[in-house]
């Protein structure tokens, strides 16, 4: 409950980054708020209290003020930025946004959290592994093996996938062409990474 205690500057921007869909999907699916609303932000802090409540009950994992407080500015970040994007939208006459705008948002989400930056990990993975999720099938006992299938390959291609084809048939939404662009290249780079991790363990 001590703000800061031990602080990791790391995680707590991972933290950050994890929470800013949350201020970004909520407003994004509403369509109807044209001003700043804090109820947002509130469901980003709620929300994160939520998950902490959790772990402290059911997953005997300890609960952190600093995770808090890193997702009610990951979530304050998001609403900022949507907003700030509406606005000029707003005033540049734009399409609306619509299914295919979710897809192309789809689509940044999985590159987000799905590109792999070091030893084929990736920002996605690093928060299952700290829940416990195994993420390769090579994983023993808690133990991250990097060996065997990395399920989570699998995941970030699907993500693509649907994202490719909610764009492609929501052609005409903001942003929809762009997501286009973004997630068949998604398709692209997640199948081949995934394929190859096949290979490799099957030949």
């Amino acid at each position: 409950m001590i703000l800061f205690q031990d602080f990791d500057a790391s995680y707590f921007l991972l933290n950050v980054l994890l929470f800013l869909p949350a201020g970004v999907f909520p407003p994004l699916i509403s369509q109807k708020d044209t001003k700043w609303h804090w109820k947002y932000i509130g469901f980003g802090i709620i929300l994160s209290l939520g998950i902490e409540i959790i772990q402290f009950l059911f997953t005997g994992r300890l609960a952190d003020i600093d995770d808090v407080t890193a997702n009610a500015i990951g979530c304050l970040a998001g609403y900022l930025v949507f907003w700030s994007l509406k606005k000029c939208w707003k005033a540049r006459g734009a399409k609306p946004a619509g299914y295919g705008t979710y897809g192309f948002c789809l689509s940044l989400l999985g590159w987000l959290f799905g590109f792999p930056y070091r030893m084929e990990m990736c920002l996605g993975d690093m928060f299952l592994v700290s829940w416990g999720v195994p993420i390769w099938s090579g994983n023993q006992g808690g133990a991250l093996s990097f060996q065997g299938i990395h399920y989570t390959l699998i995941i970030y291609f699907v993500i693509q996938l649907a994202a490719a084809w909610v764009t492609g048939k929501y052609n005409q939404d903001l942003g929809a062409k762009i997501g286009k662009v973004t997630s068949v290249c998604g398709v692209v780079f997640f199948g081949a990474f995934m394929l190859r991790n096949i290979v490799q363990n099957f030949i």
